[in-house]
């Protein structure tokens, strides 16, 4: 019976570890989209 336990335990540890690190990614995709569009890659000359 605690075997069980202990397997769900760390199932659910996992998911909420992936959660978190899956977040990570998209808050960093999500920054490097707004720090490209602050900073001006191309000067046009008129």
């Amino acid at each position: 019976m605690r075997l069980e336990y202990l397997v769900y335990f760390l199932y659910a540890a996992q998911v909420s570890y992936n959660a978190q690190v899956s977040k990570g990614l998209l808050n960093m995709k999500v920054m490097n989209k707004v720090l490209r569009r602050g900073m001006p890659v191309r000067q046009q000359t008129n």
